[in-house]
């Protein structure tokens, strides 16, 4: 996230983004339903654990994903941290 990549929740599609810094070009759908997200209102990114914490709508849990690194540098794919 060092290079100005945004994470935005995309309530209605169940989904994390990651976009450029403009907000004009989509990079990668970072978690999705198939994750176990619904109804994503909050997200954040902890740089010093690599993971994502993002909180949902109507459900007083969140769930936290450890970052697994791809092939192509701004890719990202994290996965479900057993809590």
């Amino acid at each position: 996230m060092d290079s100005g990549q945004v994470l935005i929740c995309g309530m209605e599609s169940n989904t994390i983004l990651q976009v450029d810094r403009d907000g004009k070009q989509r990079m990668a759908e970072v978690v999705t339903e198939e994750d176990g997200v619904h109804w994503p209102i909050s997200v954040c990114y902890r740089k010093n654990k690599e993971s994502l914490i993002v909180g949902m709508k109507d459900n007083e849990n969140i769930m936290v994903f450890d970052k697994e690194p791809l092939i192509e540098e701004l890719s990202w794919s994290f996965n479900k941290q057993k809590t």
